[in-house]
């Protein structure tokens, strides 16, 4: 019994616009620490009450980042490309305009984190109590503050890292669907050939048999 292959279904580019609009009218990347993963689920639940929205179970975690390095590949390719006319709609505006919030968000991010990590030792002696509580207190203060920033900083490198091997793993999936409908087409062909030449050995034996 042959076993039926099912094809899955890609993203349309119908549905990343929708996503991206969305993206860019709620913004969930600046959400606070520890609600992400809320901001990004408000922005695929509202994807999914379009009606051309059709697919099912869609979460948007990472499809959003694989959109971001997808337009900056672009981006950098067409960089690199003189004389080549540049893409102007008006979902590439508006991509260029969510990397550019996006990147001015890490920075401003990043730069937090800096401080925050670069402030044990720069305080001055007349801000620190001189009791050994006081000391111990903005001491566990400042661990705290620097484990804090170095987790977030390091989640957001998971979340990058995650975003690029599902990238890849799409890529993949659509090599081999592509690959599948080659192999599908081919013995399309040649079972259409054998057909062909059976019925033409048919013909032939009948007129032998029948002159």
């Amino acid at each position: 019994m042959r076993k039926t292959v099912t094809k899955r279904r890609n993203v349309t580019a119908q549905e990343d616009e929708l996503l991206i609009r969305q993206v860019l009218a709620e913004l969930p990347f600046t959400a606070k620490r520890g609600m992400l993963l809320d901001a990004r689920q408000v922005v695929a639940d509202a994807v999914k009450c379009c009606e051309q929205f059709t697919r099912e179970n869609f979460k948007g975690k990472h499809r959003f980042n694989i959109l971001l390095e997808k337009h900056r590949a672009f981006n950098a390719a067409s960089a690199t490309l003189s004389g080549v006319r540049q893409d102007t709609s008006k979902l590439h505006s508006v991509l260029d305009k969510l990397v550019k919030l996006y990147d001015d968000h890490k920075s401003a991010g990043a730069a937090v984190r800096d401080a925050a990590m670069q402030s044990v030792g720069k305080r001055p002696a007349s801000n620190v109590s001189s009791s050994p509580g006081g000391k111990l207190a903005k001491l566990l203060q400042s661990m705290h503050t620097e484990n804090g920033a170095e987790m977030e900083y390091k989640r957001e490198e998971l979340q990058m890292r995650i975003a690029e091997l599902e990238f890849a793993r799409e890529q993949s999936r659509a090599d081999l669907d592509e690959r599948e409908e080659g192999r599908q087409e081919r013995l399309g062909i040649t079972r259409m050939n054998l057909e062909k030449n059976l019925a033409m050995f048919y013909t032939a034996n009948s007129l032998c048999l029948y002159p």
